[in-house]
């Protein structure tokens, strides 16, 4: 995974040694929520992943929230550098490079650390406020880039109506999780259903209109 800017562990743990250590308790994090769930995703199993003793956990991170925080970010810019290298493309208009990051994002649900590590998010999410708190501000960083594409190719559009838009796709292609994901029922009929959804997606951008969109919300 990309390196990101490390905040909750703590700062006594700056040095080379420490950036490994931490990196090594951020996969182990990651795969002891994989593996064990939200019921699971405890100091002590992510101490025993990472093959340390809790006190050396401890050392780096004090509680459990802020391990799932840096994680978080983690995982969020890895996506942000993948999707920043598309918008940087000038060979693709705005449709395409939308086109394109849809298409990635349906097609990345067929990893297995995808399929499996963002449910259990969901799931933790759902007992704990923080870790709530923390999902919903990666998931929001992550739309920045739906909401800038959103605007420019339709610039019409409100920008209520591009934060529901570009929420709408985010949704949507996570709501796909568990029928194309990781050895799910139709994970054979992936590619097709990301150029589906992609091509559609675009076509929902271009021709929302502000009544469309905002009247949903007003309804709600």
């Amino acid at each position: 995974m990309t390196t990101t800017k490390i905040k909750k562990r703590n700062q006594q743990a700056l040095s080379k040694k420490g950036e490994d250590r931490v990196r090594e308790i951020l996969e182990a994090a990651r795969n002891t929520l994989i593996e064990y769930g939200y019921s699971g995703f405890t100091m002590r199993k992510i101490a025993e992943k990472a093959d340390m003793a809790p006190g050396n956990i401890t050392y780096y991170y004090k509680t459990k929230e802020d391990i799932l925080h840096d994680l978080l970010d983690w995982v969020t810019v890895t996506y942000e550098s993948s999707w920043d290298r598309i918008l940087k493309d000038e060979s693709k208009s705005d449709e395409e490079k939308l086109f394109v990051i849809c298409e990635n994002l349906m097609l990345d649900l067929g990893e297995r650390s995808t399929t499996y590590f963002f449910p259990e998010l969901w799931t933790l999410s759902n007992h704990d406020e923080q870790a709530a708190i923390y999902m919903n501000r990666s998931y929001g960083r992550a739309r920045v880039r739906f909401k800038a594409l959103v605007s420019k190719i339709n610039p019409a559009l409100s920008p209520a109506a591009v934060d529901l838009v570009a929420l709408f796709i985010s949704a949507s292609i996570e709501g796909h999780t568990p029928f194309i994901g990781y050895n799910k029922e139709y994970a054979r009929a992936r590619k097709g259903m990301a150029r589906l959804a992609a091509r559609n997606f675009v076509e929902i951008v271009k021709n929302a209109t502000d009544d469309e969109v905002l009247s949903a919300q007003l309804t709600s």
